[in-house]
């Protein structure tokens, strides 16, 4: 999928409508898995998805560093990256939202 589209629009000038085209960035919802198990969702453009789910699993100190995966693979077309990885489970478990 790519990152920038072209659509058509309208457009309005003073009383005038009139179309023409547009370049559009699209916006996907990207679900990241960690070991099978769902972790989040982030938006995201469709590019480099399988970076940003790393940067992202790294940044909330869920994967300590990228020796620890031992695979990765985008399925769903892009919508989605699924990790195989050494886990700290407690950091990972305090990251879940709490449900009353």
């Amino acid at each position: 999928m790519k990152p920038l589209f072209i659509t058509q629009i309208l457009k309005y000038k003073g009383d005038k409508a009139f179309t023409c085209d547009d370049t559009l960035v699209r916006e996907i919802k990207l679900g990241i898995f960690i070991n099978g198990e769902k972790n989040g969702a982030l938006m995201a453009t469709p590019v480099d998805e399988q970076a940003l789910a790393v940067g992202y699993l790294m940044s909330e100190n869920i994967i300590a560093k990228v020796e620890d995966i031992q695979r990765i693979e985008s399925k769903d077309d892009g919508m989605s990256v699924h990790i195989d990885a050494k886990i700290d489970k407690k950091i990972l478990l305090n990251s879940m939202p709490k449900v009353l």
